[in-house]
């Protein structure tokens, strides 16, 4: 709960609310970033917090994963791949489950989907997720918020990571992007 309020204070227009509520997250980071990812990804994916709320989880996750600065990406990789299997799968999980459920653009999920996997399939980790992209894409029943955010996942990776990480997945890759497209409507 307290974590809530916290998150809630970051887009507080009092500066006070919100230099407490920055270094409340920092020092949360700081001290325990496994715990700390697990309980930002848990709020995220509950739909039943605000949208403020998740958007702020999301963010948080996400700048937890990937940085502008190459340099600091990589230790942040490194820092995620340090963290327990079960830990990262828990979170992995939260992650996807967030897919489709957001109302806003850009998608917070599909950042953190991108931000886990250019850390993971370059180490051969995470080796469902393509898979699963693609069969989002490809089930009629999958509702056109998921599929956008999906694709959108789709975009943030082949953007982020290096090419030849995605070789072996290049045809499902495209099949999930050509099967995406005209239901976004690009091609209109």
């Amino acid at each position: 709960m307290e974590l809530i309020l916290i998150l809630e204070k970051t887009v507080s227009p009092d500066q006070n609310e919100l230099k407490v509520a920055q270094k409340f997250l920092e020092q949360a980071a700081t001290e325990n970033l496994p715990t700390f990812l697990v309980e930002l990804s848990r709020v995220f994916a509950n739909p039943g917090n605000t949208q403020v709320v998740r958007v702020a989880a999301g963010l948080q996750v996400k700048n937890s994963l990937t940085s502008k600065d190459p340099d600091v990406k990589r230790q942040y990789q490194q820092r995620w791949l340090a963290i327990n299997a079960n830990t990262r799968c828990e979170i992995k999980n939260n992650v996807l489950q967030t897919l489709g459920t957001e109302t806003y653009r850009p998608s917070s999920a599909s950042q953190c989907v991108a931000g886990i996997a250019c850390a993971e399939i370059p180490v051969n980790q995470w080796p469902e997720l393509i898979p699963q992209l693609v069969a989002n894409m490809m089930d009629p029943a999958t509702i056109e918020r998921m599929k956008e955010s999906t694709l959108e996942a789709i975009g943030y990776i082949c953007q982020d990571i290096d090419p030849e990480q995605l070789q072996e997945n290049a045809n499902q890759i495209l099949t999930a992007i050509i099967q995406g497209t005209p239901r976004c409507g690009w091609w209109e």
